[in-house]
């Protein structure tokens, strides 16, 4: 009884004087791996999952007013992707790249890579900073506190994560 890993790829052919590969299956291997070179070459480079870990910030109340408050990150999940070239912020002339929430087509910042790697990511919202190596982000919301009101709905915050690379 042969049982063989090769099997998986293409169907044996042994003949009785030497036992090996067909030409037809060693054909089959061979475009299985350019196939899948070109399948990797082909992905998306530089593209991260990133998840929430934790939430802190400002909070208003009517009874408190504004006061240090610890959020819910609700498992949010991120991507961090090149931009392609029907979205908004997209250069031909450099790389971007976008900080998206998971599902969502459109990003909530725009970012670059900076020197050493460091990806920054803006937009009018706030911020976010992934630095790779140690596969940590943070992302601001500032937005409304600074308007003047006092809405319970604008809260500014600092997110904490973790990003893995896909």
């Amino acid at each position: 009884m042969r049982s063989d890993y090769r099997l998986l790829f293409c169907n044996l052919n042994y003949s009785n004087e030497v036992e090996g590969l067909s030409m037809n299956c060693s054909r089959s291997i061979a475009l299985f791996l350019i196939l899948l070179v070109v399948t990797v070459a082909r992905a998306e480079e530089n593209q991260f999952f990133c998840v929430a870990e934790e939430v802190v910030g400002f909070a208003y109340s009517p009874t408190k007013g504004w006061h240090g408050s610890n959020f819910d990150s609700g498992d949010k999940k991120f991507v961090i992707r090149k931009l392609q070239k029907d979205e908004l912020g997209f250069s031909e002339d450099k790389v971007m790249y976008g900080f998206f929430e998971l599902g969502a087509d459109s990003t909530l910042d725009l970012c670059e890579i900076q020197h050493g790697g460091l990806i920054s990511c803006r937009s009018f919202m706030g911020e976010a900073i992934f630095e790779p190596g140690s596969g940590r982000f943070i992302r601001t919301y500032t937005f409304g506190y600074w308007l003047g009101g006092n809405e319970e709905s604008d809260t500014p915050y600092i997110m904490r994560g973790r990003c893995s690379k896909i």
